[in-house]
């Protein structure tokens, strides 16, 4: 490979890496003005743009499990199940190769929900974001 190919093989990567990153920040931007109710209503399509193959992503599709989380509970202002984050993540379009998702995200908010503000009502049935 010359020099120039491996230039330009290495610019390509990095320019879809900040693509990511930022399509990630037009996602949170857009999802907290949803939550504060600021910024033009959207539509999915222009609210979340098109990744490199044509696709549009969801709202969640490149965040962490409690990241994703964090987002949906200040947006939906009360406390939800597990299930419920569960289901909203997977329609929000974040990745996962687990069969058993509900499982997963109440393991993950049981290990890492307070290093996003997430928490337990007092019955420890539902997860809310502590404002």
């Amino acid at each position: 490979m010359s020099r120039i190919a491996e230039v330009l093989a290495a610019l390509r990567e990095e320019r879809q890496n900040l693509l990511a990153e930022v399509s990630r920040i037009d996602r949170a931007i857009a999802a907290l003005e949803d939550a504060a109710g600021t910024g033009p209503p959207a539509t999915v399509a222009t609210k979340y743009p098109k990744d490199a193959l044509g696709r549009t992503p969801g709202p969640y599709s490149m965040f962490t499990v409690c990241e994703a989380a964090a987002t949906y509970l200040a947006s939906a202002g009360e406390p939800k199940t597990t299930r419920e984050i569960a289901a909203a993540l997977r329609a929000g379009g974040i990745r996962t190769t687990s069969e058993h998702f509900t499982d997963t995200v109440g393991k993950m908010l049981r290990k890492s929900a307070s290093d996003f503000g997430i928490r337990h009502t007092s019955d420890r049935k539902r997860w809310f974001v502590k404002r």
